[in-house]
C-alpha cells in the first residue's frame, strides 16, 4: 500500500508494485511528463523499524545492501541493473542508463520481487519493504 509517509510493500503474492506518479499525484502536482527526464530514484527509511532490536531477524525493514542483493526491481518491465547510491537515495539504472521512458499512461510501474536468503539467514520475503520517498527528475 502507498501510505501518506511511505510505501509499504506486501509481498504475500510474491511481489509488490506501484505506479508512480499515481493519478492523485498527477492531479495534485499538475504533472507534465515533458518537464521530466525520466530519472527515477527512491529512498529507504533512514532509521529502520527494528533498529537495535533484531533478536528474531524477521519482519524488519530491508536495508540497501539486502535490497540490492535480494530484490529484483523492474520499471515498466525493464530490469534495474544498478543502483547509484547518494547517501540514503538510490538512482535507478537500467538498459538505457539512468533514463527511463514512461509507460503509455505517462507513468512508471515499479515491481519489487524478493528473492533468496539474506546474509543473516532470513528469507527476503520475510522482511518489510518500506520506502520513504520516490523521486522523478
Amino acid at each position: 500500500p502507498d501510505y501518506k509517509d511511505w510505501f509499504y510493500g506486501n509481498w504475500s503474492s510474491g511481489s509488490a508494485s506501484l505506479t508512480f506518479p499515481n493519478e492523485k499525484e498527477k492531479e495534485h502536482y499538475g504533472y507534465d511528463p515533458a518537464k521530466f527526464k525520466g530519472i527515477l530514484a527512491f529512498m529507504l527509511p533512514m532509521y529502520k523499524e527494528g533498529t537495535g532490536k533484531r533478536h528474531d531477524k524477521k519482519h524488519y525493514d530491508i536495508d540497501f545492501h539486502d535490497f540490492m542483493t535480494n530484490v529484483m526491481l523492474t520499471v515498466n518491465g525493464q530490469p534495474v541493473r544498478e543502483y547509484r547510491l547518494l547517501t540514503n537515495m538510490a538512482i535507478l539504472e537500467g538498459p538505457n542508463g539512468i533514463y527511463w521512458k514512461p509507460s503509455s499512461n505517462n507513468d512508471y510501474v515499479l515491481e519489487f520481487k524478493p528473492e533468496g536468503v539474506m546474509e543473516d539467514g532470513v528469507e527476503a520475503i520475510e522482511q518489510h519493504l518500506r520506502l520513504q520517498a520516490f523521486v522523478l527528475m
